[in-house]
């Protein structure tokens, strides 16, 4: 367990199914999960926090989508809520910050698409198109 917990955060959820992965009882899982958070080296809300961070500023990832991840790692609404306010960040304008680098070079289409899958909404997407004003290669 200290040695997962050495590489990276995990959330109680993750660290709960590699226990069980790893053939831990539950009562075994239990003892280490609770031991782990008295000793906070697991906080769901600090990673939570982290993660959203990390997720828009390395992958560009929309509020959407970081509610989908941390979902998916087993993260609290309430936890996930707080850490999405934390977040400064207006999707129109993180969009328009990607079409005019990371995705400069894409066709609208291509463009639209990607910024689809990081969980922008078409309103937020056309905004941004409207803002950068950005030619694309169609």
């Amino acid at each position: 367990m200290i040695r997962s917990l050495s590489y990276r955060a995990h959330s109680r959820k993750e660290l709960e199914d590699k226990l069980r992965q790893k053939g831990f009882t539950e009562e075994e899982r239990d003892y280490a999960i609770s031991r782990a958070a008295r000793l906070e080296l697991i906080d769901d809300g600090e990673y939570a926090a982290g993660l959203a961070s990390s997720l828009l500023k390395y992958k560009g990832f929309a509020p959407s989508r970081i509610r989908l991840e941390l979902m998916g790692r087993g993260i609290d609404r309430d936890l996930i809520d707080a850490a999405l306010e934390k977040l400064e960040s207006d999707p129109a304008e993180r969009a328009a910050e990607l079409l005019g680098t990371k995705f400069a070079s894409y066709t609208y289409e291509k463009a639209f698409s990607a910024l689809t899958r990081l969980g922008y909404d078409a309103d937020d997407i056309k905004h941004a198109l409207r803002e950068t004003g950005v030619d694309f290669n169609d």
